[in-house]
């Protein structure tokens, strides 16, 4: 093993698609730093949770598998830190060039009959300002990866209208893995525009958090 173990702090989950795409996600991570100490947790709903975690990491560097600014990123992750010296945290994951790869890739991926001239991106939501500027940032950089005009919207009363208004479009999924959020994205677009998958395990995305915990190490030294 090489340098501070990286503990993956992720939103947990009762789907067991989106428990397995996270793993296969961290699996991922492993196959491009194989020496790589990795021990996952989860914000929420599963265990091991963060507090227990670190417990047993108390040098580690803590990447949080999220894709926006929010409670987690804001509260509970440096509540939880503070409590433990030796350990550090990194920004989360978005916006950023390697998430917009991978929806690029994964709008290709969406079943669609015809050729799409616009992109829904649609993200869980927050009501920290703050996420809405992510995602902000988030559609125009996947608007520049793509070439296609994004909207970043996000899941709520108006989403159905929203994409309803919009010229052929396809959604974008701003999620990382299946869940409450995905289940309920497909039931109001259904019959509107199609759906990309969730962004998953990608490539991009492992190497995303790789450079995040990087980053962090060389701010150590």
């Amino acid at each position: 093993m090489s340098g501070p173990t990286l503990v993956a702090a992720a939103h947990g989950t009762a789907s067991l698609a989106g428990q397995a795409t996270i793993r296969r996600l961290v699996d991922l991570i492993l196959t491009q730093r194989p020496d790589l100490g990795l021990s996952l947790c989860f914000l929420d709903v599963l265990q091991p949770d963060l507090e227990s975690t670190l417990a047993e990491h108390p040098e580690a560097v803590v990447v949080p598998m999220l894709l926006s600014t929010g409670y987690h990123v804001l509260k509970d992750i440096p509540a939880i830190v503070a409590g433990h010296p030796g350990v550090s945290v990194t920004g989360h994951l978005g916006p950023d060039r390697g998430l917009s790869q991978a929806l690029s890739t994964r709008l290709q991926q969406a079943e669609t009959s015809q050729s799409p001239r616009s992109i829904a991106l649609v993200a869980g939501g927050s009501t920290i300002p703050a996420a809405a500027d992510d995602l902000t940032a988030a559609a125009a950089d996947l608007e520049a990866v793509t070439g296609l005009p994004v909207h970043g919207l996000t899941l709520g009363e108006g989403l159905a209208a929203a994409v309803a208004a919009l010229d052929q479009p396809v959604v974008a999924t701003y999620l990382l893995a299946e869940g409450f959020f995905f289940t309920r994205l497909q039931a109001v677009c259904s019959g509107l525009a199609p759906v990309a998958p969730v962004i998953g395990a990608h490539p991009e995305v492992a190497s995303l958090v790789l450079r995040r915990y990087d980053a962090e190490v060389s701010a150590r030294l």
